[in-house]
């Protein structure tokens, strides 16, 4: 079974709802305007366990800041030389199951107005937060939502 897949162009008002593959989601081909292949890692720190966190942290810039208040962080990385680029995520083991949607929503917007549409960097992170929270309140439950927003809360505390 092919573990990649295609979100296709939003045809509602609103934002358009990720499709979790069955294989979970690893590899999207594409999203939106994203130029790239996009590569998600979930878990990250699952190598503690392994002995694998101190080199996976000392090698990989994109991963040294992650952490329960930064749960997530995408950047390009190289391919080939002929291949390119790829945008990689990496998501924090310690995100609720429940939310793993929301904050990669979150990242591939941020990227997509990052990469697709040359916004700067702050205002894509903050576009991104509002659609975010509109596409968990979409999304998402009553009773999730209200979890998610206390959650959110929570890293907002965290980081002061």
């Amino acid at each position: 079974m092919n573990e990649h897949f295609t979100n296709k162009p939003q045809e509602q008002s609103g934002p358009q709802r990720l499709v979790r593959p069955k294989g979970g989601w690893g590899h999207l081909d594409k999203f939106g305007r994203i130029p790239y292949l996009i590569n998600v890692r979930l878990n990250l720190d699952e190598f503690v366990d392994a002995g694998w966190d101190d080199y996976v942290r000392r090698t990989d810039f994109l991963t040294k800041d992650l952490s329960k208040k930064h749960p997530a962080s995408f950047t390009l990385k190289n391919l080939t030389e002929k291949e390119g680029h790829y945008l990689e995520i990496v998501m924090h083991w310690n995100i609720p199951k429940e939310f793993e949607e929301v904050v990669l929503f979150h990242e591939l917007r941020e990227a997509e107005m990052l990469y697709g549409d040359n916004v700067k960097w702050e205002e894509s992170h903050q576009l991104a937060e509002k659609e975010t929270t509109e596409y968990a309140q979409r999304y998402l439950n009553a009773e999730q939502f209200e979890r998610y927003k206390k959650w959110i809360e929570s890293l907002k505390e965290e980081v002061k």
